[in-house]
């Protein structure tokens, strides 16, 4: 069995360039007389000889070299059609990963949706809930309603413009313990708040509105919700806000006795706003009978028609409220605040009379003196 061929050596030379020797010039004179005298050869003779062979061996050296420059370039071209190629994929696979990091942030990108071009601006901007309160809310504790009123998101826009998010403050949770950080000013109370019952009437009006949307975004429970919507209703309905002409007015409009209307009627036209006739004729010209078909409060007691009561409403709220918490918190039964408790009502208005009638005292005193 023959041996395998032998690869032809890799020529370094172009051969199509290598010029034929001149073998009939002296530096190739031995050669020629060695051909000559191994095959009797003449001088011309064995010049054409060498110069055959050379030319035939040329003649393949330029197949060989022209196979070899074939062969390297055709390993070029592989080459640099592996090298587009591998480009190629990899620019391919770098769109994909492009285009699946665009998809995701697109994901989580907000969306910009249409707008109405017949819908207007409305009169009044969102207001901005407070961070205190936000942070309450979420952990179904109590809060002012302070922080649910005009002024108290003029400050809530300060806060959230001016918040610097590397303030943060090391918090832990009561319930389970975890450790969390929180922007310092998102849990501060305000400085400016106020407590339910040092609001005015339309402040409390105002904020128990919008608490009640806070609650129902910060996903209360629904009969809680309800609850507390029911109990501010009864308190903006309640007889107790009625006083001075409102209390006449709501006397005339139920038809007691003429006698009783006459007399009501003389005290709207004189003007008397300390009620002193008006509550004589109420309470003891009214038998408890007229009183009870006209759907209008009987007891003897007069904290029903006093001045103070909005202030007795709002000073109830705040008990209330605060007590609810508290009862929540400590584990303890919670009662249902949308019923009114007239007693307790009864016994703020008294205090608050009794508080502002040792001031009007004061003040006599010290005018006199």
């Amino acid at each position: 069995m023959s041996p395998p061929p032998q690869p032809c050596p890799r020529l370094v030379i172009d051969p199509h360039l290598i010029p034929c020797p001149d073998f009939a010039a002296a530096d190739y004179a031995f050669i020629c007389d060695a051909l000559k005298s191994a095959n009797n050869l003449s001088n011309d003779d064995a010049v054409a000889r060498l110069t055959q062979d050379w030319t035939t061996r040329n003649a393949k050296d330029r197949d060989i070299w022209d196979a070899q420059t074939r062969a390297d370039q055709d390993a070029v071209d592989l080459a640099k059609k592996k090298m587009e190629q591998a480009t190629a994929d990899a620019r391919i696979v770098l769109e994909k990963e492009k285009e699946t990091e665009k998809k995701e942030k697109d994901k989580k990108r907000p969306k910009l949706g249409n707008f109405d071009p017949l819908l207007k601006v409305v009169k009044e901007a969102d207001p901005i809930l407070h961070p205190y309160a936000q942070k309450q809310l979420s952990d179904y504790k109590y809060c002012p309603l302070w922080y649910f009123t005009k002024m108290s998101a003029t400050e809530a826009s300060t806060i959230v413009n001016t918040l610097a998010p590397d303030t943060l403050n090391l918090q832990q949770d009561s319930g389970s313990g975890s450790l969390s950080f929180q922007a310092s000013s998102t849990i501060k109370p305000s400085k400016n708040a106020l407590a339910d019952k040092d609001l005015s009437w339309s402040q409390f009006s105002y904020a128990y509105a919008w608490f009640l949307r806070a609650i129902d975004a910060a996903n209360w429970p629904k009969p809680t919700i309800q609850m507390f919507a029911s109990m501010f209703l009864s308190l903006t309905l309640h007889a107790c806000r009625k006083t001075g002409d409102q209390f006449v007015s709501s006397i005339y409009m139920r038809g007691v006795e003429p006698i009783v209307l006459r007399l009501a009627e003389l005290c709207k036209r004189m003007r008397m706003y300390t009620t002193n006739l008006l509550y004589f004729s109420y309470f003891f010209f009214l038998n408890q009978q007229a009183r009870q078909d006209a759907g209008l409060p009987y007891s003897n007691n007069a904290f029903r028609q006093r001045a103070n009561g909005e202030k007795t409403l709002l000073v109830y709220a705040d008990d209330t409220r605060r007590q609810w918490h508290r009862d929540i918190e400590e584990g303890n039964c919670a009662p249902n605040l949308a019923t009114i408790v007239p007693e307790r009502l009864e016994n703020i208005s008294n205090e608050l009379y009794d508080k502002s009638k040792g001031s009007i005292t004061k003040v006599r005193l010290l005018f006199w003196v």
